[in-house]
């Protein structure tokens, strides 16, 4: 009769960082129907800048509303009508490069100087506003950069914050705004519009939260992590790839060494090898900043899938062997024999898995391009860390567990060892 088990689990770090940079994944995303999607003229020979609307009483946890809404709100005026539309990274840096906020709170003066800047006619403005009642009040308006003379108005109009989520209050107000800037839908085009994939959804999310990020000061690993999951959900979202390319291109920015040139003058000879000295110590210099930077990037990249991983709760899979071994005799004195089993725990396949193979897979090659992870003792890393305790960290924990429950106690404690992949063997004891 089986009375006790005691379990004792032996997790080794498996990091299956695969290179998945240059073959992103299949679309998820509805078929790309084809053009054009509206009838009539399409708005053409309008120029417009969609800008963030404003947040009123929008609490930071979903301020990434609001990127959400310009984006949506950017992608179908381009994909549903003719007017020239900015795309958002473009307007980005003429607002970063302009000192302009981007927060929603623009003055009529920035409109004209937006409407110069872009060459746009027209800027769409406006606000959300989160009201007593946790619904949500989206007010729209397209109006002349120079005139301030309204061409279109939508709302205020309230909405629950799956509305927002979901995409349909941005489409709702892109359908009222184009309809009356002229373009025309016949019922199919108004149908493909309001036709959004769950998997677009959840990469215009993962894009705004990026957004948001990297406007905040966040590490580029959180970014990264961010806009690998649009791409992963969505592989022709061209704004996350484009910002994931640009933080990918920071990674392995490292300051030039000096060189000396020797003449075969007796006296510049001589003034050649002092300066190669002072150069050998700037070169030092040099070095030593460069390796500071990446320690910084690799512990911001440990410490943040430590925290990631401690309250993700991500998905994960126990599988394991029914092919249950002996190990040695049976224990006469005590009436027990040893046995075990292999078991593995692994996450399933998952946008955020992907993503963070992903994200410390483009580390890890950036510090390899960088020729110096081996002089700097960073050669191994991420299977030698940093930091003293991080998510590749192998550990190795002991259970004594009721039968019932052992299996759900490895997975939940496994959990909390290891986020990408831990095997090994189980071992427990049987009393006869």
């Amino acid at each position: 009769m089986v009375k006790c088990f005691r379990i004792s689990a032996f997790f080794m770090s498996s990091l299956a960082l695969c290179a998945i940079l240059s073959c992103a994944s299949a679309s998820k995303g509805i078929a790309n129907p084809d053009y054009p999607l509206y009838s009539g003229s399409g708005g053409k020979g309008l120029r417009l800048v969609v800008l963030q609307p404003k947040g009123v009483n929008i609490p930071k946890n979903q301020e990434w509303f609001l990127s959400i809404v310009q984006g949506s709100l950017t992608s179908d005026f381009n994909k549903f009508s003719k007017m020239t539309v900015l795309d958002r990274p473009h307007l980005d840096d003429i607002l970063a490069e302009q000192k302009i906020q981007t927060s929603g709170s623009f003055s009529d003066t920035d409109y004209v100087k937006i409407g110069a800047l872009t060459n746009a006619q027209y800027v769409l403005v406006g606000s959300l506003t989160k009201t007593t009642t946790n619904f949500f009040l989206l007010d729209l308006a397209i109006t002349n950069a120079e005139t301030g003379e309204r061409l279109a108005s939508f709302g205020p109009k309230q909405y629950s914050a799956s509305d927002i989520q979901g995409l349909f209050a941005a489409k709702d107000a892109a359908y009222e705004l184009m309809i009356q800037t002229g373009v025309q839908f016949t019922e199919k085009d108004k149908q493909r519009l309001y036709e959004t994939a769950q998997s677009s959804v959840s990469a215009e999310t993962a894009l705004a939260k990026g957004i948001v990020a990297e406007k905040s000061g966040a590490t580029f690993v959180e970014v990264m992590q961010y806009y690998y999951q649009a791409v992963d959900y969505d592989a022709e979202i061209t704004e996350a790839i484009k910002r994931l390319s640009d933080t990918n291109g920071k990674l392995t920015k490292l300051s030039q060494a000096l060189t000396v040139v020797q003449t075969g003058n007796i006296r510049k000879d001589a003034q050649a090898e002092i300066a190669a000295y002072k150069v050998e110590q700037e070169n030092k210099r040099i070095d030593a900043e460069n390796k500071k930077v990446w320690l910084k990037q690799l512990t911001d990249c440990e410490a943040y899938f430590a925290d990631f991983f401690k309250s993700a709760n991500a998905p994960l899979a126990l599988v394991y062997s029914t092919d249950i071994k002996p190990v040695g005799g049976i224990d006469m004195q005590n009436e027990t024999m040893s046995l075990q089993f292999e078991a593995t725990l692994m996450p399933l396949s998952t946008s955020w898995f992907r993503a963070a193979q992903q994200t410390v897979e483009t580390i890890r090659k950036g510090l390899v391009e960088t020729g110096r992870a081996q002089d700097w003792g960073l050669a191994d890393w991420p299977k030698k860390s940093v930091l003293p305790s991080t998510p590749f960290t192998n550990e190795r924990r002991e259970y004594h567990i009721a039968p019932n429950y052992w299996m759900n106690m490895i997975r939940l404690s496994a959990r909390r060892i290891l986020p990408f992949q831990a095997a090994g063997i189980v071992f427990f004891l049987l009393k006869i």
